[in-house]
C-alpha cells in the first residue's frame, strides 16, 4: 500500500480451512495462514490482531468452510465483501487467471460487481465440474441486520427448549451439510431455517424467526452460485452442532464476536 498505492484492494487468504474452528494442535492441516516452520496457524478469533488497522475492499477466503456466519462477521469491520466457500473447494484453490481477468479487463466496474468473478471463476473452471463447488459474495454492511435476525432466532430457540427436539435434529441431519465429522456441524444457515420451517414441531414463532433470518440472507447475499453436489447452498453457513459437541469448542466460540453479539451461542449450549 506505501510502495504500490491503488484504488482498490483484494487480500486472499489461503490455506485448508476449519470453517470457524481452530486446526487440530500440532497438525499442519484445516487452519488458514499455516507456518510449516513454527506449526502456527491464525485463528478466526485473532483477526483483530491480524488485520487491525487495515482496510480493504474484499477479503476472499481460498480456504476451506470459511464462508461461515462465524467467520464473516469476524472480519466485517475490515472489508466492503467476503468471498469464500461453505464447502471444501478443491485443493487447486482458485483459477486466478480467470477471476482476475475481469478484474484487469474492467477496472471500472463496481467492486461489487468484480465479485461476481470469484463466483464465475469457480463454477465455470472445467477441471472443477465434477467436485463441490459452493461460492458466494456477502456484503459486510449487512452483517449486522442477520445477526440481529439469528440472535431472535436464537432466543425462539431457546425459549422452546425441549418441546422442538425432534424438528432441530430433522434439521441438523437433513440440512445442507459441509464436510461433516465428529466435530464439524456445518449448515447451510438458509436451508437449516427451511427444515426448521417445515416440521411439526416447529412453533409458528420459530418459523418466523426462520424467515427473518432468511430476509437478511437475501440482503446480505449479493451472488451465490454451486452445482448439484451441494445444492442445499444459500451462500451462508454456521455452526449448528448439539450441546455435546460444543461444550469442547465453547472457550473457543465466545471468543468469537458473534458470540459476543447474539445469543447463537447459549442455544448451541443447550441443543439437543
Amino acid at each position: 500500500k506505501t510502495y504500490y498505492p491503488a484504488d482498490r484492494y483484494a487480500l486472499i487468504l489461503w490455506n485448508h480451512g476449519n470453517g470457524w474452528r481452530r486446526s487440530r494442535e500440532g497438525a499442519p492441516t484445516r487452519a488458514f495462514s499455516y507456518d510449516d516452520q513454527y506449526g502456527t496457524s491464525i485463528k478466526s478469533w485473532e483477526t483483530d490482531a491480524a488485520l487491525g488497522g487495515h482496510d480493504f475492499d474484499i477479503i476472499a477466503w481460498d480456504s476451506s468452510l470459511m464462508q461461515m456466519m462465524e467467520v464473516a462477521y469476524e472480519v466485517r469491520a475490515f472489508t466492503d465483501f467476503v468471498v469464500g466457500s461453505e464447502e471444501s473447494p478443491p485443493a487447486e484453490g482458485y483459477p486466478y487467471d480467470a477471476v482476475f481477468k475481469e478484474f484487469r479487463d474492467n477496472p471500472d466496474h463496481s467492486t461489487v460487481d468484480l465479485t461476481q468473478a470469484f463466483v464465475s471463476g469457480m463454477l465455470n473452471n472445467p477441471p472443477y465440474a465434477n467436485r463441490k463447488i459452493t461460492q458466494s459474495v456477502i456484503d459486510s454492511t449487512k452483517l449486522d441486520a442477520l445477526a440481529a435476525a439469528l440472535d431472535t432466532l436464537a432466543d425462539e430457540l431457546i425459549a422452546n427448549d425441549g418441546s422442538m427436539d425432534d424438528a432441530i435434529h430433522f434439521a441438523r441431519v437433513n440440512a445442507q451439510a459441509y464436510s461433516q465429522s465428529g466435530l464439524r456441524f456445518y449448515r447451510d444457515l438458509h436451508d437449516l431455517c427451511d427444515k426448521l420451517k417445515s416440521h411439526n414441531d416447529t412453533p409458528a414463532s420459530v418459523k418466523n424467526a426462520c424467515a427473518a433470518v432468511q430476509t437478511a440472507i437475501g440482503e446480505a447475499v449479493v451472488h451465490e452460485g454451486h452445482n448439484s453436489f451441494s445444492p442445499g447452498s444459500k451462500g451462508v453457513s454456521i455452526d449448528f452442532s448439539p450441546a455435546s459437541v460444543f461444550a469442547s469448542a465453547r472457550a473457543d466460540y465466545i471468543r468469537l464476536k458473534l458470540a459476543q453479539d447474539t445469543d447463537w451461542d447459549e442455544f448451541l449450549g443447550l441443543s439437543p
